[in-house]
């Protein structure tokens, strides 16, 4: 009996592609995965999308794997190829994974007599072939090289190396969700199918939706802040994917649950939005909406410019504290948000960072002072971090060399804490122009970029034994005030568009 997947077309009469591994490449791709879950390993999956205008046979094809160690578990799909034991319909989409998992066509346990996936939680590639030959390839967590003990990756084979295009360079990681079977994000390309042959620019963070289109969520082009004042204080601002803690609304004059100390209300409304994960470490958030081709944000930005103090850890050794926040676009956030050093005073050394940002991005380092005293170091930097690669610009590794471009910098040292606006916009042609309050920049990206709206946060501070201090400002943002030229013509319209149907009325 021929087994066909879930697709949102109809198939075709009769027509079912079954032909050579070359293809079979043209067709078939990894469309979305999670590889680190928040428990037993029961939200793992992969997830294959048929791009192609007809029924593609995947029987006997192999999913698999390597890192420096060799080669992982490999799972195959049962039947022999070409026995059409296993269909992918046109535009349709077919998942492996956990027994748990929404719309599984294939367990695990079916594939390779486990029961969990073989993923490693590091470094390692996912390979998709047909009789030996690449149909498709995913690198992750390339940050940690071809040969580091136990962890690296490996050397790749050439075929590989072609279709990773550099792979996902940071780390990611999950949390459970209610649901069964699903995580708080996936990492997913951006669209359906659509390949550059380069991992960090087709991946993100998405919501999951194994066996179901990444775009679920919808096509948006723009990113604004919502009021969120009718949302209660700590609950949930629906619309993102996340890592470990999803966009809370609060009151910014009330210390809660997660917001950690007292600020202004923002110019507009009388709540804000905030990505943090008050126990401590990264986060990261993005928008669900996908931004095709072209994208933006603008946003009212909180920035806390009081100096941090010198940080202690739990046997009251002092060391340098440093928050890093970063808003984005048309790329993504990745899990954990690792410590940036563009500016070079963070303190990240010579090796790597490993945070995976891409696309463009405003990216704000606050430094507090040395342990022997000294300046503080706070940048508000625009940069072009790509399809994600070293951002500390310190470094003196040849494997990953510092590939962030620096777009802008601002020194926000002396400004008073507040609210600023800022935004970034990409056009189609690569073009774009970022904003903070009235100064603006203007700059050149890579053209025809799929990406979404998204935020991180790292801090790498302490009191003691206090791990997460109250002076801590993680992201914390807001709908931007209508100018009032605007809010002016707003009203003369209104009052011309009455005088207008009165007149109407009358003649």
């Amino acid at each position: 009996m021929h087994r066909i997947c879930r697709s949102s077309l109809l198939l075709g009469v009769g027509i079912i592609a079954v032909g050579s591994a070359s293809s079979a490449s043209a067709q078939v791709v990894i469309n979305e995965f999670v590889y680190d879950d928040g428990g037993t390993d029961d939200r793992e999956f992969v997830e294959l999308f048929n791009r192609g205008t007809s029924a593609l046979d995947i029987s006997g094809w192999k999913i698999g794997g390597q890192d420096v160690v060799g080669t992982n578990t490999t799972f195959t799909i049962p039947g022999a190829i070409g026995s059409g034991t296993h269909l992918i319909p046109a535009k349709g989409f077919f998942v492996v994974g956990a027994s748990t998992i929404p719309n599984l066509n294939l367990a695990f346990s079916q594939s390779s007599g486990t029961t969990i996936s073989s993923f490693e939680n590091d470094a390692e590639t996912l390979e998709l072939r047909n009789n030996g030959v690449l149909v498709d390839a995913v690198l992750f967590e390339a940050n940690k090289g071809t040969a580091t003990a136990t962890i690296g990756f490996g050397t790749l084979p050439a075929d590989v190396i072609t279709a990773v295009g550099g792979g996902i360079y940071g780390n990611h990681q999950t949390n459970d969700l209610a649901t069964a079977g699903l995580a708080t994000s996936s990492l997913s390309r951006f669209v359906d199918g659509v390949t550059r042959s380069s991992n960090g620019r087709d991946f993100g963070l998405r919501t999951a939706t194994p066996g179901a289109s990444n775009t679920t969520a919808g096509i948006t082009t723009f990113y604004n802040a919502p009021n969120v004042d009718s949302i209660a204080n700590d609950a949930e601002v629906t619309g993102f994917a996340y890592s470990f803690s999803a966009p809370k609304a609060i009151t910014p004059g009330t210390i809660s649950a997660f917001n950690p100390n007292v600020i202004a209300a923002p110019p507009t409304g009388t709540k804000a939005i905030v990505a943090w994960d008050s126990t401590g470490g990264g986060n990261g958030v993005a928008l669900s909406q996908t931004m095709k081709g072209q994208g933006g944000f603008k946003i009212s930005a909180f920035f806390d410019t009081t100096p941090l103090p010198v940080s202690t850890n739990t046997t009251g050794t002092p060391f340098r504290g440093s928050e890093i926040t970063q808003y984005g676009v048309m790329g993504s956030a990745d899990a954990l948000t690792n410590l940036t050093d563009v500016s070079g005073q963070v303190g990240v050394g010579t090796g790597l960072s490993a945070n995976g940002a891409t696309g463009v991005l405003w990216l704000y380092e606050k430094v507090g002072p040395a342990v022997a005293g000294g300046a503080i170091s706070e940048k508000l930097i625009l940069v072009d971090a790509k399809n994600g690669g070293n951002s500390n610009s310190a470094t003196t590794s040849t494997e990953f060399p510092f590939t962030w471009t620096v777009l802008a910098t601002v020194d926000v040292s002396g400004l008073p804490s507040g609210w600023y606006d800022l935004g970034i916009t990409v056009n189609p042609d690569g073009s774009g122009s970022a904003v903070f309050n009235d100064q603006t920049f203007t700059f050149t990206t890579d053209a025809n970029l799929d990406g979404t709206f998204y935020v991180g946060y790292r801090e790498n501070t302490q009191s003691g034994s206090i791990a997460v201090p109250s002076y801590v400002r993680p992201p914390t943002w807001a709908t931007v005030p209508e100018p009032a030229s605007l809010s002016a013509l707003g009203v003369l319209g209104l009052l011309l568009g009455r005088r207008t149907r009165r007149r109407a009325r009358t003649s």
